[in-house]
């Protein structure tokens, strides 16, 4: 998976229309420059009123369309921003639900979705644009100074010149500030997510203050690279204020080495400096667009690493109606990521499974029976056919998993329930709040409106809420991995009848597998120690840097 370029679809039309509306924009520059030299000259000579009127028109008329054409700049830029920083947000919001549950960190994945492409946005908006047209005002606005006078436009390219030479000596250090702002800005990102997820445990264990020094450690290392690199962008910026005084300076210079020269008109010089200072905007837009341009550099690197890691994958998909209800699950040579060891495994239709072992382990292989973690190797079949061929949006009505890596979302318990298979009937979605035993634990019934992840709610009613979920997409394989389940009395006894039922595949993670009667087997996992798997740690590493 890679970025996507900026000149595809539509914006392709956006960039035509700025390249023109720069190209737009010199024009009228010019020609506002020769109306000022030709109204300079009338009024040097007789008084004629009727010779100034249509001038004087021209330069009201030439005003407004410079402001128009200002203004639509500003509103295709934006668009184009927009658009683009649009299809990467989505972009790395897919590949990050593709990812291992484990591998993505709140705090640094935010940064991702906001400093990040915060710096695209600027890049494409305000950046990439004010450059396009500052470019042609450039090649444009010399070449009308050429033919002013050729002392007026030396006097113009050598100021510039002097601020690329300043562009050029700092974009080293302001790229090392850039890189190393976001990396410290990540960090701080990361620690204050995590620090906000255990904010009880470390109330509780006292380490507020603790944690609350660190923050600010990290927080004023920071600040002094963002002043660095503020006083670096402001060397680069603000350079282009000295461009007018600096002409000006030439022009009295190359006017008293060349006494014996063509003197220049006062008109000619006041055409100049009004010609200059059209110029100068769009090039004091394009100082401020390297700026932004180091940071996109900065950030699109990063955009393409994390892209590089490996999601989980799909392969063509298949609904469920392709899948028989009555159908075994086979684990044939399956290697889970970060994992040493191969695991096989049968489980005949219709059977209730209890998982034994190392608890990380039985996580790690019901989350990729789930499709939600990655396996290096193997393969995973549901009846003869492969789970990675399963469309995802169908995926939970094949395999349903009741666990703490798939919380309730934020909205109504209807919207909970339902979610992905509307329409539902409340009469159904009734019914399987009954079977878990949570028909009395709502007194808004389906209407209660529930946080993301469920705070605030009891463990037991969040992990039954699941369970309801899992049970009305009528999943062939139903796995549960969650401890507060099976301590919960009711969550224990809504499970014991679902697997009494023996009406699919019931696979529970527990230290206990007499806890619903006699199981039809016991999967036993070897010892499978953890190792350090690539992708898993690239992804991180891309995330936190």
């Amino acid at each position: 998976m890679s970025r996507p370029k900026i000149a595809t679809g539509a914006r392709v039309f956006l960039l035509a229309r700025l390249v023109a509306n720069g190209l737009a924009q010199t024009a009228l520059a010019i020609g506002i420059a020769v109306l000022t030299s030709l109204m300079l000259g009338i009024l040097a000579g007789p008084f004629v009123p009727p010779k100034l009127a249509w001038p004087a028109a021209a330069l009201f008329a030439g005003g407004l369309a410079m402001a128009a054409l200002r203004t639509l700049q500003r509103r295709d830029a934006e668009a184009l921003g927009l658009s683009y920083v649009r299809e990467v947000q989505f972009l790395i919001f897919s590949h990050l639900c593709r990812a291992a549950p484990d591998s993505v960190r709140i705090g640094s994945t935010m940064t991702r979705f906001t400093t990040d492409l915060s710096s695209v946005k600027n890049w494409i908006s305000q950046g990439l644009a004010s450059s396009l047209v500052a470019a042609a005002a450039l090649v444009a606005g010399f070449a009308a100074l050429v033919f002013l006078d050729w002392r007026l436009a030396a006097a113009s390219i050598i100021p510039f010149a002097l601020c690329g030479l300043v562009a050029a000596a700092v974009s080293a250090p302001l790229m090392r500030t850039v890189r190393l702002s976001r990396r410290l800005r990540g960090k701080l990102s990361g620690r204050i997510g995590d620090n906000i997820l255990v904010r009880t445990s470390l109330m509780h264990l006292g380490l507020v203050d603790r944690e609350r020094r660190r923050m600010s450690e990290r927080a004023s290392k920071l600040d002094a690279v963002l002043i660095e690199r503020a006083f670096l962008a402001g060397a680069l910026r603000f350079s282009v204020e000295a461009i007018a005084p600096s002409a000006a300076a030439l022009v009295l210079i190359f006017h008293m080495l060349g006494a014996g020269a063509e003197p220049l008109s006062a008109h000619a010089v006041a055409s100049w400096l009004f010609a200059l200072a059209i110029i100068i905007g769009p090039v004091r837009d394009c100082a401020r667009a390297w700026d932004y341009r180091l940071a996109y550099a900065e950030t699109a690197r990063r955009i393409d690493r994390l892209l590089k890691t490996s999601p989980t994958s799909r392969a063509a998909p298949r609904a469920p109606r392709d899948i028989p209800i009555a159908c075994g699950l086979r684990l044939d040579g399956v290697l889970l990521a970060g994992r040493a060891r191969r695991i096989d495994f049968e489980a005949p239709a219709a059977s209730l499974i209890a998982l034994t072992g190392d608890a990380s382990a039985r996580s790690d292989l019901l989350g990729a029976i789930s499709g939600l973690a990655q396996i290096r190797d193997g393969t995973i079949l549901i009846g003869e056919i492969k789970l990675s061929e399963i469309e995802p949006r169908h995926f939970s009505r094949t395999v349903g998993l009741v666990s703490p890596a798939v919380p309730p979302l934020r909205g109504s318990l209807r919207r909970n329930l339902s979610r992905g298979i509307e329409p539902v009937e409340d009469e159904d979605l009734l019914a399987a709040l009954r079977r878990c035993r949570l028909d009395t634990a709502f007194p808004e019934g389906l209407d209660t409106q529930l946080r993301a992840g469920a705070a605030g709610l009891p463990p037991g009613i969040s992990t039954r809420i699941g369970l309801s979920r899992a049970l009305l997409r009528d999943p062939r394989v139903l796995l549960v991995d969650d401890a507060v389940l099976l301590a919960d009395r009711d969550g224990r006894a809504a499970l014991a009848g679902i697997a009494a039922m023996r009406d699919r595949i019931v696979i529970v993670a527990t230290d206990e597998p007499e806890l619903f009667g006699e199981a039809d087997l016991v999967w036993t996992l070897p010892d499978n120690p953890r190792l350090s798997d690539p992708q898993e740690t690239a992804l991180e590493d891309v995330l936190d840097d």
